[in-house]
């Protein structure tokens, strides 16, 4: 056990408290690698913190119950702290957050050193029905993206969730604020298309005037794609960036008429710099 690299621990998994037994055992302080997609008591992170020394990279997701909200969009103090116990990390992968408040806190510590950020969105709520329905994730706009940026000078690979505004100034402005990372050579964006606020009630129908806002930032094409590559690319300086892939996302919450409809008409694009 004392020579193990990394761990990983899925929603239906033993506890995190396992790894505590482990370290009491044989020691697990060369563990390079860790992955917990069910917490059950985010304090307990702070803990595991002190006994890896030479954590490189980090998964965690909000999922688990234990990863308490005060309101709908903020994250766990306990548990953004615990994170920022953690040395700083080469590699992060957040999965639910809501605040980008808390990523900016998590990456005041981590971002030196990161050459990996992964920010995922979430639907699952926390237990409190309708009113934490929709898709959790820090939205950020384009200073936010700026700040994230500085914070994060030798980041290579990056996913990063934006909310569509149908091409918006703002928009455009955030995918500009992307080409801030200068040594960035991967990036996915997942893009959001339902412009509805937070919570979302599933039951109630979708107006016709919202309906048209989410098809026309569903709609994706190879000139879509091109066109934010550009607005990306041209302001990085260092002209690194390889590989561009965006993901539209949005089709939970809809009727399943659009939902069929948009699954086919919301497609995803991968451009590399040599095609």
């Amino acid at each position: 056990v004392s020579s193990l690299h990394s761990i990983s621990i899925g929603e239906s998994g033993p506890p995190e408290n396992i790894l505590l037994k482990l370290a009491s055992i044989a020691g697990i302080s060369q563990l390079r690698s860790l992955r917990l997609d069910e917490l059950s008591d985010s304090s307990m992170l702070a803990r595991l913190a002190g006994l890896l020394p030479n954590l490189e990279r980090l998964f965690i997701s909000t999922n688990g119950r234990g990863w308490r909200c005060p309101d709908l969009k903020s994250d766990d103090d306990i548990g953004v702290s615990a994170i920022r116990a953690f040395n700083p990390l080469v590699y992060l992968h957040l999965r639910g957050f809501r605040s980008a408040f808390s990523l900016n806190q998590i990456v005041q510590r981590h971002g030196p050193s990161l050459k990996g950020l992964i920010i995922v969105p979430c639907i699952r709520d926390k237990g409190k029905t309708e009113e934490d329905s929709g898709y959790k994730y820090p939205e950020l706009d384009a200073f936010g993206i700026s700040q994230l940026a500085k914070s994060c000078p030798q980041l290579e690979e990056l996913r990063l969730p934006i909310k569509r505004s149908m091409g918006s100034q703002e928009e455009c402005e955030m995918y500009k604020a992307v080409g801030g990372f200068s040594n960035l050579h991967s990036l996915v964006l997942d893009l959001h298309f339902d412009p509805r606020p937070r919570p979302v009630d599933p039951t109630h129908e979708v107006e016709t005037s919202v309906l048209q806002k989410i098809f026309v930032n569903a709609a994706m094409d190879e000139k879509l794609t091109l066109q934010i590559w550009h607005l990306v690319s041209s302001n990085q300086a260092s002209r690194r960036l390889q590989n561009l892939r965006v993901v539209p996302f949005g089709l939970e919450f809809l009727p399943n008429d659009e939902h069929r409809l948009l699954d086919w008409f919301s497609r995803s694009f991968f451009i590399t710099r040599y095609n």
